[in-house]
């Protein structure tokens, strides 16, 4: 998708005609970062909603800095209400995918306005997240995981399910990092020798390899 392929015809009524509203009422006072927050929410809730900030940048061609900061103002001067906020973000937490780093949890928030929302729930219970590494990924305990949750829509039967999804997604992404250091080398072997030598070779030495070892399946 282009600039000339939004489907300005399709845009909700409503939101054409508070934007419209809007300009007429602040015309005259409005200036260029006024108009373009307002088109820009006005684009957020028909043709670019469910977008990722980068296929955006690409259709307007503009940078990802720009879409982060028209997309974080838009939700400042037209705010959602507390309990839309909590659905979105508990929607983003049930699909996201997650990381254990030690003793902390990690999954990826690249809407600033969900990341201040979700840290300040955490705030009002005592707690915090962290994003001092990556700012689009929060660092959270598994503790106040399930503290978070209190705060979000999900009954006491989804919470149950969604810990344990979260608990498989967690032991998924841990799988590739138990591997012993012989395991990693046989692995390792085996790529180079297909780089080097081509499929035919690589499959040759794939095979001696596995007699070596004794990976083979029989």
């Amino acid at each position: 998708m282009n600039k000339s392929d939004i489907k300005y015809q399709y845009w909700d009524v409503s939101f054409k005609n508070s934007f419209l509203k809007e300009c007429i009422e602040g015309f005259g006072a409005m200036n260029k970062n006024n108009y373009e927050v307002a088109i820009f929410n006005l684009l957020l809730n028909n043709d670019f909603k469910g977008m990722s900030d980068f296929t955006i940048s690409t259709i307007l061609r503009i940078p990802e800095s720009k879409v982060k900061r028209l997309r974080y103002e838009a939700e400042l001067v037209y705010p959602k209400k507390d309990e839309d906020l909590k659905e979105e973000l508990y929607i983003l937490l049930k699909d996201g995918s997650f990381k254990l780093t030690q003793d902390r949890i990690q999954f990826s928030i690249p809407n600033k306005m969900l990341r201040s929302f979700l840290n300040d729930l955490l705030l009002q219970k005592n707690s915090f997240s962290d994003s001092s590494f990556n700012s689009n990924i929060v660092s959270i305990t598994p503790h106040d995981l399930k503290t978070l949750l209190d705060s979000l829509p999900p009954s006491d039967e989804e919470r149950e399910s969604f810990i344990e999804s979260v608990k498989k997604k967690l032991k998924d992404s841990e799988a590739p990092l138990k591997k012993t250091s012989k395991e990693k080398f046989i692995e390792y072997s085996k790529l180079i020798l297909k780089a080097v030598g081509g499929s035919a070779v690589g499959a040759f030495s794939e095979k001696v390899i596995d007699e070596l070892y004794g990976t083979g399946k029989g």
